[in-house]
């Protein structure tokens, strides 16, 4: 007895389960590169967002990747909690000497062993980055998912 088209739909099938294995091989890099690119978003938005006096904490914003699918965004600047979060009233003191010393508005010398600073409001740049793009990130994962299937399966 011999049944037609058995061959070739054999060939389908191998075919087919090849495709499945390049798909799942896949799978941990397309998550990884939806998370990458997401996490990309949130630095350029921070980045424009971010209040700028020299441009040092703006260029300092940057992001890391720990493992897959694992990112770290940031900066190590050390006054950025201030600028995202605010200062309350605080002291300022001398870190080394006995005074600090800074131009008066008319343009003379001051010596103080302390100054009492007002605090600064909040400027937050990365909250308002990572809530911009929350949603992107299923939308950059499925994106990602989308170009392996149609590679595996094309």
């Amino acid at each position: 007895m011999r049944i037609d088209g058995f061959e070739e739909s054999a060939d389908d099938f191998a075919e087919f389960a090849e495709g499945l294995r390049e798909f799942a091989d896949g799978m941990d890099d397309a998550v990884d590169e939806g998370t990458r690119e997401t996490v990309k978003q949130i630095e350029r938005t921070a980045k424009r967002l971010v209040a700028v006096d020299s441009g040092t904490l703006r260029w300092s914003i940057a992001f890391r990747r720990i493992d897959l699918a694992e990112y770290i965004i940031g900066t190590p600047v050390d006054y950025a909690p201030d600028v995202e979060f605010g200062s309350a009233p605080h002291v300022i003191t001398p870190t080394t000497g006995e005074f600090l010393y800074f131009e008066g508005e008319d343009g003379h010398l001051i010596r103080k062993r302390s100054v009492q600073h007002p605090g600064t409001p909040a400027q937050p740049f990365m909250r308002p980055a990572l809530r911009e793009h929350r949603s992107d990130l299923a939308r950059n994962i499925q994106a990602e998912i989308d170009a392996l299937a149609k590679k595996a399966f094309s």
